[in-house]
């Protein structure tokens, strides 16, 4: 019995000196435990990451059966070579398995180091993007938002490790276009900040950057929303997010603007600037008023810019602004297909449209140079570059309008049968 107990303690020990977890350095891979077979494991990764994946699969299960003969099924041994199977098999393109073994990494991680076991993290991550790799954004999501649950009940709602989960669920929002979750997430970012004394520091440019990045994508998306009504869908939201009126703020101008103004002040009063971090922070104001049209602020900023960037020494500024930039450019959808009985075979088109770009930062003068098949998407195309935004090209630090400008775009369409013409009776 005595030995029993002692047995008890010590195994009790080794689990509650496992650290909470430094979240993995904020970064790493937080799975990693001080009881791994740490060389042969970090062997196999390799071996994933340069896609030897069968090879890696195989001393994988076989590592595992032996873990659990020599130890048991939920022995922490498990949860590395678990989560690493799950990537092997994922290479090789087996979702389902990949699934079961992340799943099984975090039964047996939550087994070991409790439900709310920040370790767990990285790995429903992988489970996250392998089910988002096979279309299922909904159940992805629900992933994302779990992974964070478990960071806040880790660490609490203001803890300075809680930030990397932030950022990674308010990340995985932007893609999937929740962006009045995403930007609670970096609001709340900005006050974990305020709450441990750093307002007004160079950690806090991400979240400022992330909400202004918010408001862009709301007013500008990637694509016609008119096209495509369901595209700003948003997914399921847990109840960790907490969503407020302000955070639904549409087209909020002054919100985005005043978040790069902070990111502008922040980067301008370091001891000692970084040239090229502030150089960018200008231009990506510049380019906010661009966008809203206010040229009366972003042309002199603009000028701004080019005078801060013939400072940088290693940074040519006359080559540099030569251009204009594409700041937005709302790509047009394929060509709507015939209804499916008219419906011949799927073929490849193309269009390019020659213009110019104004001082104010918008095309002109367009002009069609190919369209294969002939104004099947002229109109789209020129539809998306008139809807479009641009830095305009500078010269000596002043905006000019410039020629010379081509968007090419290639796309898909269907053919209609009852375009094809009926055979000669000579060809029968």
């Amino acid at each position: 019995m005595k030995t029993y107990r002692l047995k008890l303690v010590a195994v009790l020990l080794v689990v509650l000196c496992v650290p909470a977890l430094a979240w993995a350095d904020q970064t790493g891979d937080a799975s990693t435990r001080v009881f791994e077979s740490g060389g042969e494991l970090d062997e196999i990764d390799a071996q994933i990451e340069a896609t030897e994946y069968q090879e890696a699969n195989r001393v994988l299960e076989s590592m595992i059966v032996g873990i659990e003969d020599r130890e048991h099924r939920y022995h922490p041994d498990l949860v590395r070579p678990l989560t690493l199977l799950g990537d092997a098999l994922r290479g090789l393109g087996d979702a389902p398995g990949a699934l079961d073994a992340y799943q099984r990494a975090i039964h047996v991680d939550r087994v070991n180091f409790g439900l709310y076991s920040p370790g767990q993290v990285s790995i429903v991550y992988k489970e996250a993007d392998t089910l988002r790799s096979v279309g299922d954004l909904q159940e992805a999501t629900k992933r994302e938002e779990y992974a964070y649950e478990v960071l806040q009940k880790a660490f609490g709602v203001h803890g300075n490790q809680l930030l990397p989960g932030v950022y990674h669920l308010a990340d995985w929002y932007e893609k999937t276009y929740n962006i009045f979750a995403a930007r609670a997430l970096y609001e709340h970012a900005v006050r974990i900040y305020e709450a441990n004394g750093q307002a007004g520091s160079l950690e806090m440019l991400p979240a400022l950057r992330g909400l202004a990045s918010t408001y862009r994508l709301e007013r500008f998306p990637p694509f016609y929303v008119g096209d495509d009504s369901s595209a700003f869908a948003e997914s399921s939201i847990s109840s960790t997010v907490d969503l407020k009126a302000s955070h639904m703020r549409i087209n909020n101008f002054a919100a985005g603007e005043h978040a790069l103004q902070q990111v502008v002040r922040i980067l301008s009063t370091q001891p000692e600037p970084d040239s090229k971090a502030l150089l960018q922070g200008v231009l990506d104001l510049a380019d906010w008023y661009m966008l809203f049209e206010k040229f009366s602020r972003a042309l002199p900023l603009y000028t701004h810019a080019f005078e801060l960037s013939e400072e940088i020494e290693d940074m040519d500024a006359v080559a540099y602004f030569a251009q204009p930039k594409m700041l937005h450019f709302p790509v047009p959808r394929d060509p709507n297909p015939p209804p499916i009985d008219n419906r011949g075979e799927e073929l490849k088109g193309q269009i390019e449209i020659g213009y110019a770009v104004s001082v104010r930062g918008a095309a002109i003068e367009m002009v069609t140079l190919v369209s294969e098949p002939e104004g099947l998407m002229d109109y789209k195309l020129r539809k998306s570059l008139r809807a479009s935004r641009f830095r305009p090209a500078l010269l000596d630090g002043e905006a000019i309008d410039i020629s010379d400008q081509s968007h090419r775009l290639e796309f898909s369409y269907f053919e209609k049968k009852s375009d094809k013409t009926a055979p000669d009776a000579d060809d029968i």
